[in-house]
């Protein structure tokens, strides 16, 4: 949709509501969080090249642009995070239990 110039905006409970904008090519990720992300959280997926569009439940939709360097980012519990750059895998650690 994104590439038609619609961009996610936001989740109900039984639609999504999109936003007409400039077409662009956009990566989004779902990831399932049980608490709502900390301000620190959020700004490690920014620095990592995600910014976060909508949220439904425990569901949260963050979104980067592919012309972006974007940093995947994968979370495997208590062992810690993998596929970052060490700095920013750090700095997820000590904002994420």
């Amino acid at each position: 949709m994104a590439r038609k110039g619609l961009h996610l905006k936001k989740i109900g409970r039984l639609f999504v509501y999109f936003e007409k904008g400039e077409p662009k090519e956009t990566k989004y990720r779902i990831d399932y969080l049980k608490e709502a992300p900390s301000q620190e959280q959020l700004d490690v997926y920014h620095d990592c090249g995600w910014n976060f569009i909508a949220k439904n439940g425990y569901f949260y939709v963050f979104s980067a642009y592919l012309d972006n360097q974007v940093v995947h980012i994968t979370y495997y519990g208590e062992e810690g995070i993998e596929d970052i750059i060490p700095p920013l895998a750090q700095k997820m650690k000590e904002v994420i239990p």
